[in-house]
């Protein structure tokens, strides 16, 4: 079994040979999302238009990926919306261009290196590895737990998604701690992961709950109660999409004269036309309602 782990993989790679044979396979697609997103915030001319384009972002378009991965328009569209529905990545295309975004960036990134361990010589990084660690968890390797992959992980990047759709600003949390919490829900509380699933995605879409459930741990604490609301066919669901209520789809309502309403909300005197054409009955009904 192979140790997991991470290596650095230079930009460079991209100038070899190896990489520009065509057509490119998904994974080697992946890989060249990941090394065309920006390593830091920075700011580029776009169409005459100052942009900000952030750490993990970079702007492109539907023909550039077609030109360098060898790929039809739709196969690339189709890549796109897998990786989006995976979680790995967002993207908003318009008439000129398309902004990707590499969720988690920071994972496949750092990994835990800091500047000051970067620049550190050998001998001091050596001297730094062989010294005890005071404040960590001896039962915790130097290894992240949780694979990308994991079913721990993958509903931390699910529920951190659905949390970005309401706050594109929000915090990315640290994925391992979040992990922990779901291992949580799902190997201590035993709860079904489809379950775990819909309840993050109805309380993100709830009025209410999406302002508070902001992390696995509150999720945890408020489950049970969450899991009643959900499936309480008579609660009145204020959504943001709009407000929704039982009574909108109620089979037998009311159905009213709204003309007749009017004459009487405004006092209207209800005089029928006369049978027998009396003219002068006619008369006196159109004085007495004003027409």
């Amino acid at each position: 079994m192979v140790e997991r782990g991470w290596i650095c993989l230079y930009r460079k790679i991209q100038d070899s040979w190896l990489w520009k044979e065509k057509p490119f396979s998904k994974g080697q697609a992946w890989i060249d999302l990941l090394l065309s997103a920006n390593h830091q915030d920075k700011k580029t001319l776009f169409d005459s238009n100052l942009i900000e384009v952030k750490r993990g972002q970079f702007i492109t378009s539907i023909r550039k990926l077609c030109e360098k991965w060898g790929w039809s328009n739709s196969k690339v569209k189709r890549l796109l919306e897998l990786l989006k529905t995976d979680g790995m990545i967002t993207y908003k295309s318009d008439t000129k261009k398309t902004t990707i975004n590499i969720v988690n960036y920071g994972i496949y990134q750092d990994m835990g290196i800091t500047k000051s361990t970067t620049e550190t010589s050998p001998i001091n990084h050596r001297s730094i590895t062989e010294t005890p660690q005071k404040h960590t968890n001896n039962n915790v390797n130097n290894d992240n737990k949780y694979s990308l992959n994991s079913n721990e992980f993958r509903l931390s990047q699910y529920l951190f998604n659905h949390i970005k759709e309401n706050n594109p600003n929000a915090k990315e949390p640290n994925f391992e701690t979040w992990s922990r919490h779901f291992d949580y829900i799902l190997r201590i509380d035993k709860r079904d992961i489809e379950e775990v699933k819909a309840i993050i995605k109805w309380c993100q879409h709830d009025s209410f709950w999406y302002m508070n459930i902001l992390s696995p741990d509150k999720l945890r604490k408020k489950y049970d109660t969450l899991v009643l609301q959900m499936n309480d066919p008579k609660k009145n669901v204020n959504s943001k999409q709009g407000k929704v209520t039982n009574f909108a789809n109620y089979p037998e309502q009311r159905q009213y004269d709204f003309n007749d309403l009017e004459d009487k909300l405004l006092n209207k005197a209800v005089i029928p036309q006369s049978d027998d054409g009396d003219s002068e009955y006619d008369e006196l009904r159109k004085k007495l309602i004003g027409k």
